[in-house]
């Protein structure tokens, strides 16, 4: 009962909050209204005039409060005015970007050490490669990645709100941002592949290979092009499921491929299980192999030696490994988010390769309770992928089932 009352005086300040996040979540001007930075200008100028209101010992000030509340708004509006004319972007992007500069960067320096024969050829080459940057590599690319953000802002409300579409309406969005996820990373190591293959390029002094070579660099850009545009293509869906009549739950085989709420220990298991990651005998008695048959079934399918259909259970705990090191490795986005590396290597040296967190701090130059946070963030970003990934599982394993029987 006493929890039923919290949660019902709770309501009026949660639900706002969670509107709030998502419209801050889509950027625009809700980001920029809501900035950290003006919020606490603001808040800090009218606390300080509301003090000196209150406080008979600051009375001799009370003829500043006009100007301090007005420098609060002053400050608040600067705020607002900056975030709105040039937003904050996501990793993705700016690390895209970053790639974009160096390679201008690298190829006005070469132009400039070059002989005047050769520079009106390798300016042409230098525009139509930017050329292709920015109008065919960058705008997919950034939506990509805003898609991502937005998709995943979409789940985490739905995780959190007492109120939930359509279980295959969800399972499509996780299909969705797993695709998008895949396709960033994707993308991103081919950028960062032909930035280090141009890069290479730039080393060879003889100019008219190096024209030879810059041209064929520019013609995969093409390519690079073609494929960061075919990312926003979707995966298929069949949309008569979501006029499809429901279901009873134990009638059909279909109960398999309704999306499942994360287990509360969820989490906590996936941690269990990186702890035993190096310890077979402790990994086959994980909760995980109960809850992801369908992804460790996966797996098997794909090994080189497939066993039986089920697998003994040091075999199982094996797979499970398998699972959860390449987990942790979809965390190595190419990118120069300093959040999404220290994840990667935090857990990577803690889990993978068995180090203490000391040995991690002092390795990565980071304190320990960094690498605390850093490895609870992991762990979390880990569960959150191998759950999703077991639930698009179920589904194509339905749909199997179903064409099977059909």
């Amino acid at each position: 009962m006493r929890r039923k009352a919290g949660a019902a005086l709770a309501r009026p300040i949660v639900v706002p909050g969670q509107r709030l996040q998502r419209r801050v979540a889509r950027g625009g001007l809700w980001a920029a209204f809501l900035h950290p930075s003006g919020l606490a200008l603001a808040f800090v100028s009218v606390g300080l005039a509301s003090a000196i209101v209150a406080v008979p010992a600051l009375s001799e000030w009370s003829g500043r409060v006009p100007w301090l509340l007005g420098s609060g708004l002053a400050s608040y509006v600067a705020c607002v005015g900056v975030v709105s004319l040039w937003p904050t972007s996501l990793p993705g992007i700016r690390g895209v970007r970053q790639t974009r500069r160096r390679v201008a960067s690298g190829l006005s320096l070469r132009i400039d050490s070059s002989s005047l024969t050769a520079r009106a050829e390798l300016d042409v080459l230098r525009s139509a490669a930017l050329s292709q940057i920015d109008d065919l590599i960058v705008p997919p690319f950034t939506q990509l990645v805003q898609r991502d953000a937005g998709i995943q802002s979409e789940i985490r409300f739905y995780e959190r709100s007492s109120l939930r579409p359509n279980p295959e309406v969800v399972i499509r969005l996780q299909t969705i941002q797993a695709h998008c996820v895949e396709a960033t990373r994707r993308c991103a190591q081919r950028a960062i592949d032909a930035e280090a293959r141009l890069y290479a390029l730039l080393q060879d002094r003889d100019e008219r290979a190096f024209i030879s070579a810059l041209d064929s660099w520019v013609a995969d850009l093409g390519h690079l092009a073609t494929e960061v545009a075919g990312a926003l293509t979707l995966p298929p869906w069949d949309v008569q499921t979501l006029t499809s009549e429901p279901r009873v739950r134990g009638s059909t085989p279909m109960n398999r491929g309704i999306a499942e709420r994360m287990p509360s220990g969820f989490v906590e298991s996936t941690r269990h299980a990186l702890r035993a990651l190096n310890k077979p005998g402790l990994l086959m008695k994980s909760d995980l192999v109960r809850l992801l048959p369908e992804s460790l079934a996966e797996v098997r399918r794909r090994s080189a030696a497939p066993g039986r259909s089920t697998g003994s259970p040091l075999e199982q705990g094996q797979i499970l490994r398998a699972l959860l090191v390449g987990a942790i490795e979809r965390l190595n986005v190419p990118s120069n988010e300093e959040l999404t590396a220290y994840q990667f290597q935090v857990l990577r040296m803690q889990y993978v390769m068995g180090l203490t967190v000391v040995q991690v701090g002092v390795r990565l130059s980071i304190a320990e309770k960094t690498v605390f946070r850093r490895s609870k963030e992991g762990v979390e970003a880990v569960a959150n992928d191998i759950w999703c990934r077991e639930q698009v599982a179920r589904t194509e394993a339905v749909a199997e089932d179903n064409e099977s029987r059909a």
